[in-house]
């Protein structure tokens, strides 16, 4: 990613789904506080849990980040996935 930060991300479900659900943890918060919740659609769909920049295993930005930066980090991102169905649950 341009903005120099690779985000952790664990990768559970049915890869094969149409369907994919991003889940993005809360303020002081990582991946982990999502599994149980997320492991209830594991047959349904293909579920990427992931860290943002600064959370759990993703490394912490230079300078301060806010939502635009958040944002910015998140799109590229997703940009590079493969084109399927995509739901955000934060």
């Amino acid at each position: 990613c341009s903005t120099g930060y690779i985000m952790f991300l664990k990768q559970l479900g049915n890869k094969q789904a149409n369907i994919r659900i991003i889940w993005l943890h809360g303020w002081s918060q990582t991946h982990s506080s999502l599994l149980q919740l997320s492991g209830l659609f594991d047959s349904e769909v293909e579920n990427y849990l992931i860290d943002l920049p600064g959370f759990g295993g993703s490394p912490t930005p230079d300078t301060v980040w806010g939502i635009l930066e958040y944002s910015k980090a998140l799109i590229e991102w997703l940009q590079g996935l493969p084109k399927k169905e995509t739901y955000i649950v934060g």
